[in-house]
């Protein structure tokens, strides 16, 4: 795996340094030895990987992003405390960003390209830039602002990588098959999770979460990747053997029913209903009749996997949500331009709308519709923002998928399908430019841009 002949001092020396860092900021008493020992000896494993071939980067990267309860045990940048434990603004996905981006920074001074020049990137960077402002001068929680916009940066740099990184239809490939093994070994701990209702990291009922922090999140991963095997199989391309893909859609199904998530649930049945207009007639007829018999024999199920899920205040309650969207609306109307501020759904939800909610300080005081979150702290300029980053994004789909070759159309629609997943996803959940997926997504389109000759 290590190409000796690649080896250079730049990327040593600043492995060196990251240690330095960690072993000072350890004698400072500011992080805890264990810790920074285990995440300098993650580089340290990965280094070869990344001295090889940049696309292995990207790999990584994607292996890591499923990890996330491990910004519960990083002691660094600690932005809110919760009852078993912290939430730090890093996770293992985002920290190995931020250290392949230094890396290829110190190892590729002359031919550095920190930015595609893509109508795509300039709006992603206006969103960043809006966000910023509106954090440091309308935000009523500055503090979440521009911790928000820091997680913003590190996304844009990784969306950067992976255009660059990814350069032939196999990169594609090893990043689908990534994501196929990490989906199989996270459904197999969370089938057990379930089975012998043992939870090793949080407590969120009787369901499924495995690495992830919300168990709707696993499901949103999972969603990702049955649509993706769906496709494969239909346009009849084998990253693996087929019958080994099918049993891998068995497992992820299973499993999906598993985090008894209605709106994972939810989510697959609108996507494969959206994929399926870009097959032919007879394709088209097949998805849909199987997607209402999946429908109907799931529905039953997921209400009596419901019945044994730990009940709190909000399973069958729907006042919550639509406080929020309430709060949300009174937010928009109150700075229709620019909204309350980016980040500051929360502060204001809770100083100004909290009779809206049927349980108070209890309930989520969170947004988790997208749109509105956006339309409430952004206004109608950063709504228009997205507007126009969703158009470029599906613009440049459309572009690709005019090419004649199988794999890159295939490719094509496996990337939009992940973007729709990730949007729809959004409007329940309220996470959409913080969920690391998309932005692994909009790269590999603009990728596939350079690949089929359509990149403008």
């Amino acid at each position: 795996m290590l190409n000796e002949k690649r080896i250079e001092a730049t990327p040593l020396i600043v492995l060196v340094a990251v240690n330095l860092i960690y072993l000072f900021l350890v004698i400072v008493n500011s992080v805890e030895g264990i810790y920074g020992l285990w995440i300098a000896a993650v580089f340290l494993a990965f280094l070869p990987l990344i001295l090889r071939d940049k696309k292995y980067m990207i790999a990584v990267i994607v292996f890591l992003i499923p990890l996330e309860i491990s910004k519960r045990y990083i002691p660094f940048f600690q932005s809110v405390e919760v009852s078993d434990g912290f939430n730090s603004v890093f996770d293992l996905a985002r920290l190995f960003m931020l250290y392949s981006f230094i890396v290829w920074f110190l190892t590729e001074l002359r031919s550095f390209v920190p930015l595609v020049k893509h109508r795509i990137s300039y709006v992603l960077m206006i969103f960043i830039a809006y966000y910023f402002l509106s954090a440091l001068f309308i935000s009523p929680d500055t503090a979440k602002g521009l911790t928000e916009t820091l997680r913003y940066t590190i996304y844009f740099l990784f969306f950067t990588m992976t255009v660059q990184f990814i350069r032939k239809p196999e990169d594609f490939i090893l990043i689908l098959k990534i994501l196929i093994v990490v989906a199989v070994i996270l459904s197999l701990e969370g089938i057990a999770e379930y089975v012998f209702d043992y939870r090793p990291w949080i407590d969120k009922g009787r369901r499924a979460s495995a690495t992830f922090l919300d168990p709707n999140i696993f499901a949103r991963f999972l969603d990702i990747v049955l649509v993706a095997l769906l496709i494969l199989r239909l346009k009849k391309i084998h990253v693996f053997k087929p019958y080994l893909m099918d049993i891998v859609m068995l497992f992820c199904g299973i499993t999906l029913f598993l985090t008894v998530s209605r709106q994972g649930l939810a989510i697959l049945f609108a996507t494969i209903f959206f994929i399926s207009f870009f097959f032919e007639n007879k394709h088209r007829n097949a998805i849909l009749m199987g997607l209402l018999f999946l429908a109907l024999i799931s529905l039953p199920l997921i209400t009596q996997l419901l019945e044994t899920r730990e009940q709190g205040l909000e399973l069958y309650d729907l006042g919550t949500r639509k406080g929020l969207l309430l709060g949300g609306a009174l937010m928009l109307l109150s700075n229709p331009v620019l909204g309350v501020g980016a980040g500051g759904f929360q502060a204001v939800m809770i100083s100004r709308f909290l009779d809206f909610l049927p349980w108070g300080i209890h309930s989520a005081t969170l947004s988790h519709t997208h749109v509105v979150t956006v339309l409430a702290e952004l206004g109608i300029v950063g709504f228009i923002i997205l507007c126009v980053f969703l158009f470029y994004v599906y613009k440049q789909f459309r572009s690709n998928y005019k090419t004649d070759d199988h794999l890159l159309k295939t490719l094509s629609l496996i990337v939009l399908s992940g973007i729709v997943i990730v949007f729809i996803g959004s409007q329940a959940e309220g996470r959409f430019f913080a969920e690391p997926l998309l932005w692994l997504f909009i790269g590999m389109n603009m990728a596939l841009a350079r690949i089929t000759g359509n990149d403008r």
